[in-house]
Formats: C-alpha cells, sequence, structure tokens
C-alpha cells in the first residue's frame, strides 16, 4: 500500500518503497490522466541522486509508455 503525508510518499525502500508500489502508483496516475482527459499531454518525469531513484523512474516510465501516454524522461 502507498500511503501518503503532508510531505508526500514517505516509505522505507525494500518495504513501502518497492517496484510493485511505483508500478500501482505509475498505473493510477495514467488512469486518473485518462479520466480527466489530460493522457494526451504527456508527462514529465525526473529524478535525483538518491538510492534507486533512477530505476524507480525507469519503472515508472514503463507503465505510462505501455498506457500510451509519452514521457519525458
Amino acid at each position: 500500500m502507498v500511503k501518503f503525508g503532508t510531505g508526500g510518499w514517505r516509505a522505507i525502500i525494500g518495504e513501502g518503497f518497492t517496484k510493485e508500489n511505483i508500478q500501482k502508483l505509475s498505473l493510477a496516475l495514467c488512469l486518473k490522466m485518462k479520466a480527466e482527459g489530460k493522457a494526451d499531454k504527456g508527462i514529465v518525469i525526473g529524478y535525483d541522486r538518491r538510492f534507486l531513484s533512477k530505476e524507480a523512474v525507469i519503472w515508472a516510465c514503463q507503465i505510462f509508455g505501455s498506457q500510451g501516454i509519452r514521457v519525458l524522461f
């Protein structure tokens, strides 16, 4: 389960911050974008220097791409 607090998504790597949860969150965002008619606008996704940040963004990009949403990485 992905839990959000006042500072956004806070999770421990390997517990809450997992490939599966990143993919679930990405799919939820895809579905929301489609429901709101925003999917054709695409999305910009970046990363920082934290551990697994680059891998996480790649996993997210794969989901957006599989849903037909253009990603600027």
